[in-house]
């Protein structure tokens, strides 16, 4: 049994980019919390306005985040915010999925972002 619980914590979630799966079912970032409290959390899905993220640890609801993406990436660190957010308890361990919107960036880093970590056949 599956219990889904989603929560939205920002009042614009208009999802207006399209929305890409990851590369590989394991593209993982490093999520900072608090300061120099890093920790892996799985791209779900992408797109030039944020992410989707699994993770095993609780972010707080509305909060910011850096993201510092996969080291093989050559993309740079970023801000983002929570946006979405829902917990899934199955089988398995509980973990969160979260809607992230990226701060702070040209719309050129953003790109990036979505062009790296996408997967290119989900077309």
């Amino acid at each position: 049994m599956e219990l889904h619980t989603e929560v939205i914590v920002a009042d614009e979630d208009r999802r207006d980019a399209l929305r890409l799966p990851a590369a590989c079912p394991e593209v993982a970032v490093e999520v900072e919390l608090r300061k120099n409290e890093w920790f892996a959390a799985e791209v779900l899905d992408v797109s030039r306005t944020g992410l989707r993220l699994r993770s095993f640890q609780p972010f707080p609801s509305a909060g910011k985040v850096m993201l510092r993406p996969p080291v093989s990436s050559g993309l740079t660190a970023c801000s983002a915010q929570v946006v979405r957010e829902a917990v899934v308890e199955d089988e398995g361990p509980r973990w969160f999925d979260y809607g992230l919107r990226f701060l702070d960036m040209e719309s050129e880093e953003r790109h990036a972002w979505f062009l790296r970590l996408r997967r290119r056949d989900a077309a």
